[in-house]
């Protein structure tokens, strides 16, 4: 992703936007790679952030070289990369709560934990021990 990024910023430097776009639109497809789901939610907010401005960048790029439909794209992509994992996870909750609905009241307690500091891990320990 770095390679790809410091390509587009090269040729954007020099105008070359077909190439530019070419770069920013190879490194903002691998946006989800960087926040996968298993990391947690604010590692993969984290991880994103180190990559803010990108697909701003990429559809900058492609509307210089005229490719305005794909720029829209670009912007869409990365908007939508914690989005469409979290709708990922609620469909896969969904289906849970559909198979199982005690195990996933409690998973959604563990998630609930989970989302919390680090300081609260005693208290995750206890609300997921087997004789709880």
């Amino acid at each position: 992703m770095d390679a790809a990024r410091a390509y587009g910023a090269t040729h954007a430097a020099s105008a070359d936007w077909a190439s530019a776009a070419d770069g920013y639109a190879t490194a903002a497809r691998l946006l989800p790679t960087v926040a996968g789901l298993e990391l947690g939610t604010s590692s993969r907010e984290a991880s994103l952030r180190a990559w803010a401005g990108l697909a701003s960048d990429c559809a900058a790029s492609l509307l210089s070289a005229d490719r305005t439909e794909r720029a829209v794209e670009a912007l869409e992509l990365g908007r939508a990369v914690l989005w469409s994992q979290q709708l990922t996870l609620r469909s896969d909750a969904a289906r849970l709560n559909d198979r199982a609905p005690a195990l996933a009241a409690r998973l959604r307690a563990v998630q609930a934990l989970l989302d919390r500091r680090a300081a609260d891990l005693p208290e995750l320990i206890a609300a997921t021990s087997p004789g709880r």
